[in-house]
């Protein structure tokens, strides 16, 4: 019985492949294909300023007009708490401006006179319409069938609805205006905006 069974080997034959991939490659070397890279240092934060300035002056600009850092500030000597965008797109930031004002100024008006202005509407206006004209007009362009009629949605009356109403008018007697939505709460504020 003991024939049949092979000894171990002690030494293994030198062209076996596990002999050679075990003892190819030295123990106390370790070269994988990628090593890694240590990380530069974070820089150390830098300590602060032992001497604040205690009372600063409050901050002058050449500008023409007075500019406030907050809306909510209130002490001109306060620090703004931050700006929303990069200095370079802050030209009112916490130094003085370096080029000169190159804006326009708007044009000072005098006071209006309530009277003139009034009158003046008065005598392009006209008299105003009687009962039966207005009922005529009303009439005429009331129909579904009428080509020239405006919708008025929930935007209510605004600059390019008043250049329509304008337009329309370059071409007929009267405007057919369908309200919609919200302004049909209040006709009496869309009709005294119209008629203004």
């Amino acid at each position: 019985m003991q024939k049949l069974l092979s000894r171990p080997l002690l030494n293994p034959p030198k062209h076996s492949s596990s002999y050679f991939f075990s003892h190819s490659v030295s123990k106390t070397t370790y070269d994988p294909p990628f090593s890694p890279i240590s990380k530069p240092p974070k820089p150390k934060p830098k300590p602060p300023d032992p001497t604040p300035n205690r009372n600063p002056t409050p901050i002058k600009s050449s500008l023409p007009f007075d500019f406030r850092h907050s809306y909510s500030e209130n002490d001109p000597t306060l620090e703004p708490i931050g700006f929303r965008e990069p200095k370079r797109f802050s030209p009112f930031g916490p130094g003085r401006l370096d080029r000169e004002w190159t804006g326009t100024s708007a044009p000072v008006r005098d006071e209006v006179d309530c009277c003139l202005v009034e009158e003046e509407r008065i005598r392009v206006l006209g008299d105003p319409l009687t009962e039966d004209e207005i009922e005529e007009l009303v009439e005429k362009y009331r129909h579904s069938d009428c080509a020239r009629q405006i919708n008025l949605g929930k935007n209510g009356v605004t600059h390019n609805m008043l250049d329509d109403i304008h337009n329309h008018w370059k071409r007929a007697e009267a405007v057919r205006i369908k309200c919609l939505g919200v302004p049909t709460l209040d006709m009496d504020n869309v009709c005294f905006h119209l008629e203004v």
